[in-house]
């Protein structure tokens, strides 16, 4: 049946005024319910994307957070080793300076976490120490290296003919040791402030 001839067959339907009104009602009810589920929809929609979203920034958030390996490459392009940035927020620092020595604790945040659970030793590789006006006091001087457990490693730094005063160590990397593999660099960005 086509639709005129499904119209004509619908006019020639007899309906008392009641009917009318109460089938009116009942298509304007039925009109209100899609309406309805339209707009849960466009809200369902939305809400869909808003966590969608979330996750993205909470993923995003958590990729800042920890460290991530990097190779190495040679002038040729081959691999020649590997590396371990953005460690920032995995490793803790504190300083203790006396009697011409200054003592750095560095203590992983998850010391059972891959790379630190592998570790036996660990050193500074880049740092520096400041004076209050930014003036450059020691540049990467060796370091005793320093046994590697529980994940905390204690660093001694020789710190010979400095005045008394306020200063800032500065430091860009350590490199963790292993027996049988190779030091691995450890970069990130710690500042602390300390008086001698």
């Amino acid at each position: 049946m086509n639709h005129e001839n499904l119209k004509i067959s619908a006019q020639k339907i007899i309906m008392s005024d009641e009917t009318k009104k109460e089938l009116i009602k009942k298509c304007e009810k039925i009109m209100e319910v899609k309406k309805m589920n339209k707009k849960n929809s466009i809200v369902k929609h939305a809400v869909i994307i808003a966590v969608v979203s979330a996750c993205l920034c909470c993923t995003a958030a958590g990729a800042a957070y920890h460290g991530f390996f990097k190779d190495i490459f040679r002038y040729d392009g081959a691999v020649v080793g590997t590396k371990y940035e953005q460690a920032t927020n995995e490793i803790k620092v504190s300083v203790t300076a006396y009697s011409g020595k200054l003592t750095v604790v560095a203590e992983a945040v998850e010391p059972s976490a891959f790379p630190y659970a592998a570790f036996d030793n660990m050193n500074l590789n880049d740092y520096k120490i400041v004076d209050s006006n930014g003036k450059t006091v020691i540049d990467s001087l060796p370091a005793e290296t320093s046994d590697y457990a529980d994940g905390k490693a204690e660093i001694i730094i020789p710190f010979q003919n400095i005045e008394n005063g306020d200063y800032k160590l500065i430091i860009n990397s350590f490199v963790g040791e292993s027996k049988g593999d190779q030091p691995l660099v450890i970069s990130g960005e710690w500042e602390i402030d300390f008086s001698f």
